[in-house]
C-alpha cells in the first residue's frame, strides 16, 4: 500500500480565507492564490500536478506531513470517503473531479477563542487592530462560486467552516444551489460555534438538508467556556444544542469538535460527561480531541507545559472510563500527555499569554483556572513568573 497516497489533489478543493488555495485544510503546499489565478488554473497547476506525481511515485509530500502516521487524519478520512473512486482514475496527474469542497471564504467570526487567531477570526483581528475583514476579493469570489454552482451536480461532500459559517452569506447561495439539485449531495458538514441560530437563513437550510451533518465546537462549560470561547455565553450555547438535539433527524449527526488544552485538562472529560448525560452517548456520537501541540511548533498553550504529577492525575481521569476510547483522537491524546514537559521557559510563555488576554479582555484567568495557577506555580518556587 502507498502510504503517502491521497485523494485529495484529485477531488478536494479548499479556500484559506485570504484566497490561498491548498489540497486540503491541513495541507502545506499551496497551490495558488484565488485572486490571482482561476480555479481551473490552480487545479491544473504545476504546484497540484506536482503533488499528485510524487503521490503516485510513493514519495513523501513535504506539505502533508500532517497525516503522516496518525490515527486519525483526514488522509484516513478521504481515503474512506472515496474508496470506491477507481484507481484507474488516479492514474493521469491532469484528471480532476470536485467531490469534496471545503469552504472557508473569510475570516467572519463573533468569537476570538483563546488558541485561535485573526486569521479564522475577525474578531480577534479587531481587537489587535488588525485588518478584521480578510476575504477574497469580491471579483475572485464570484469566479468561485460559479465554478462551484457550475459542478454542483459533481459535489458528494461540503464542508462548511470557517471563521463562523453560519454568519457567511456565500454559504446561503451554495446550499441553495444544493436544494435546487433535489438535496442530492450525500454530506454537508458544518463546523460552528453554534451561537447564533435564531433567525438565521443559513442554519434553517441546514436543517432541510437531509445530508446535514453537524460538528460543534466546544470543550468545555460555564466559566471555563467562556474564557476559552470568548465572548461566548454558556447558557445560550447550552440552549442552542439542546435545540439543535430537537430538530436534528438523528443524533448520530452530531459531533463534537473539542481542543485540549492547559486549561481544560480535566474539564474536557467533565464536559463529554455532561454530553453523554444529555444523550450523546459514545455508541450515536464520535467526539473529536485535537492537542494544542504539534512536533514542529510548541503551543503557548499546549498540556505539556503542566507538571508530571498534573498531568498524571489528568491521565488517571481519562482511563478511569472505558467509553472514552471509543472517540477519535483518544490515544494520540494519551500519547501526547505521556511525553516528557517542556522547559520551564515555557510557563512564562504560557502566563504572560493569559496576562495579556486578561488585560485586553478585562477578564480574570486565576479566577477561573486556579488549579492550573497553582500547579504552574510550584513548579517556579526559585523563580518566580515574570508578567512584565
Amino acid at each position: 500500500m502507498n502510504k503517502h497516497f491521497c485523494p485529495a489533489p484529485w477531488l478536494t478543493f479548499f479556500t484559506q480565507p485570504n484566497g490561498e488555495v491548498y489540497s486540503c485544510c491541513v495541507g502545506k503546499t499551496s497551490l495558488g492564490n484565488i485572486n490571482d489565478r482561476t480555479p481551473e488554473q490552480i487545479i491544473h497547476g504545476p504546484a497540484n500536478l506536482e503533488i499528485k506525481q510524487k503521490m503516485l511515485a510513493g514519495e513523501s509530500v513535504e506539505g502533508c506531513r500532517a497525516c503522516h502516521g496518525k490515527e486519525a487524519s483526514l488522509q484516513q478520512d478521504l481515503l474512506r470517503m472515496f474508496r470506491d473512486v477507481p484507481d484507474e482514475f488516479y492514474q493521469d496527474i491532469n484528471n480532476f473531479s470536485l467531490k469534496y469542497y471545503d469552504s472557508r471564504v473569510s475570516n467572519t467570526c463573533n468569537f476570538a477563542c483563546v488558541y485561535c487567531g485573526p486569521v479564522f477570526s475577525s474578531t480577534w483581528a479587531a481587537e489587535l487592530n488588525q485588518q478584521h475583514d480578510i476575504r477574497i476579493d469580491k471579483k475572485e469570489k464570484t469566479d468561485v462560486k460559479s465554478y462551484l454552482i457550475d459542478n454542483v451536480q459533481y459535489l458528494e461532500q461540503v464542508y462548511l467552516a470557517g471563521g463562523e459559517p453560519l454568519m457567511m452569506k456565500e454559504n446561503e447561495q451554495l446550499l441553495l444551489a444544493i436544494k435546487e439539485q433535489g438535496n442530492k449531495i450525500k454530506k454537508v458538514l458544518v463546523n460552528t460555534n453554534l451561537s447564533m441560530i435564531k433567525n438565521n437563513k443559513i442554519f434553517d437550510l441546514l436543517t432541510e438538508i437531509p445530508a446535514t451533518q453537524w460538528v460543534v465546537s466546544m470543550e468545555s462549560r460555564g466559566k471555563i467556556y467562556e474564557y476559552i470561547r470568548y465572548p461566548g455565553d454558556w447558557e445560550i450555547f447550552k440552549k442552542n444544542l439542546l435545540h439543535l438535539k430537537e430538530v436534528c433527524p438523528a443524533r448520530k449527526d452530531i459531533t463534537f469538535n473539542m481542543v485540549l488544552c492547559a486549561l481544560n485538562g480535566f474539564e474536557l472529560w467533565d464536559t463529554v460527561d455532561w454530553l453523554m448525560d444529555e444523550g450523546f452517548i459514545p455508541e450515536t456520537i464520535s467526539i473529536n480531541l485535537y492537542n494544542m501541540g504539534v512536533p514542529s511548533k510548541v503551543n503557548t498553550l499546549d498540556i505539556q507545559v503542566l507538571s508530571d504529577e498534573f498531568r498524571k492525575k489528568i491521565i488517571a481521569r481519562i482511563e478511569s472510563d472505558q467509553r472514552y476510547q471509543l472517540f477519535r483522537g483518544y490515544f494520540d491524546v494519551l500519547d501526547h500527555l505521556k511525553k516528557p514537559r517542556y522547559d520551564s521557559e515555557w510557563i512564562t510563555k504560557f502566563t504572560r499569554y493569559l496576562y495579556w488576554i486578561d488585560k485586553r479582555r478585562g477578564l480574570d484567568s486565576r479566577r477561573v483556572f486556579p488549579e492550573v495557577y497553582a500547579d504552574l506555580e510550584s513548579l517556579t518556587v526559585d523563580k518566580p513568573i515574570k508578567l512584565d
